[in-house]
């Protein structure tokens, strides 16, 4: 059987959360900074501290109570923060929203600048190595992809796409997008100015976000259908769906928002959180769920590991999929951190236990 995810004792920064909706967590890639894009026109870092635990040793059991998080720095855009990532090193950070801007932050110095826009609003931005050089690219709803070089004023290189950039990831060498005419489009960053495949996808709905898995032959797509896509590259019949984030009342069926994944840096499991207040872990290798929380008093609207995958951010706040006639000014504002356990991550294939079969669509 999949494991109960506890989130009882999950931490509640208290110290500045963000004010509306969180769009977008990420951690630093070599440190425990947390960056959080806002609705509210912010983007705050907080730095999580955690004891020095060996992941590896599954040393995690009730460390929950000595996490802790504090406020450090923030800047603005003028309009709602669609998205944050890092640079390579642990002290710049980027973001994109609603004003078309892209903007990178350095800690050290507080200083801002625009290094890059687009003629809408910017959806997703990523720092890239291409050539030993680091490469900002963002992704916007003008149906564009964009490199920037810091040492330039106008982009590297732009590429169209068929439809608006809905979401966009990296890793090992691949960038992954997924856009407004539900095609996922595939780019190697060898020859990064090409598009080197493009994937009908098995949507019936718009898909939200997407996430480059371990080894850079796939990906994991969700979308507003409560459902997942495994999508290959290279062997694409081996492509599949799942549902997810979906209840049953009677015979009525209650289909809820994919709004983030996250995946493990140690395990290469997959986390999906939902508009419904869930969390749940998966091997998409064996197709089994691995792990999955109650329900929290409100949607999941972005979630996060840190760099080696000890530490989960995720935040409870309204994610508008029931429109405007659901918000409420009480509604939860939360920003959550959570211990992981190694034996709710871990794949199937490094476990003697029977897991739920993913069910297919």
């Amino acid at each position: 059987m999949a494991l109960k995810l506890n989130l009882d004792a999950d931490i509640t920064v208290e110290n500045m959360p963000p004010n509306d909706t969180v769009s977008q967590l990420d951690f630093s890639p070599k440190s425990n900074l947390l960056s959080a894009s806002s609705w509210d026109g912010i983007v705050r870092v907080y730095s999580v501290f955690s004891p020095e635990v060996d992941f590896n040793k599954k040393e995690l059991n009730n460390a929950n109570a000595a996490l802790q998080a504090s406020y450090i720095t923030g800047y603005t855009h003028s309009q709602p923060v669609l998205t944050t990532g890092w640079l390579q090193d642990k002290y710049q950070i980027i973001s994109g929203g609603c004003d078309k801007l892209v903007k990178i932050f350095d800690i050290g110095t507080g200083h801002v600048a625009d290094i890059g826009h687009h003629e809408a609003p910017v959806s997703s931005v990523k720092s890239v190595m291409i050539g030993g050089s680091p490469i900002i690219v963002s992704s916007s709803w003008d149906k564009t992809l964009s490199y920037w070089d810091l040492r330039q004023q106008q982009a590297v290189c732009s590429i169209q796409l068929d439809g608006k950039a809905l979401s966009m990831d990296s890793r090992d060498g691949v960038i992954v997008l997924v856009t407004s005419d539900r095609t996922t489009v595939k780019i190697d960053l060898s020859n990064p100015t090409v598009v080197s495949g493009t994937f009908k996808s098995r949507w019936e709905l718009q898909p939200r976000v997407v996430k480059c898995l371990p080894g850079g032959e796939c990906c994991i797509i969700g979308g507003t259908e409560g459902r997942c896509v495994v999508q290959y590259f290279r062997d694409v019949k081996s492509s599949f769906s799942f549902k997810c984030h979906r209840t049953t009342t009677g015979t009525d069926v209650h289909i809820y928002s994919v709004n983030d994944i996250a995946v493990n840096p140690i395990y290469g499991s997959t986390l999906t959180a939902g508009s419904d207040g869930s969390l749940q872990i998966w091997d998409h290798i064996k197709q089994c769920r691995l792990s999955y929380s109650g329900i929290l008093p409100g949607s999941v609207s972005s979630c996060a590991y840190n760099n080696n995958g000890s530490i989960l951010a995720y935040a409870v706040y309204y994610d508008w999929s029931k429109g405007y006639q659901f918000s409420r000014p009480n509604y939860p504002k939360l920003l959550k951190l959570h211990k992981i356990k190694p034996e709710t991550v871990e794949l199937w294939s490094n476990k003697n236990k029977i897991k739920i079969k993913i069910v297919y669509k």
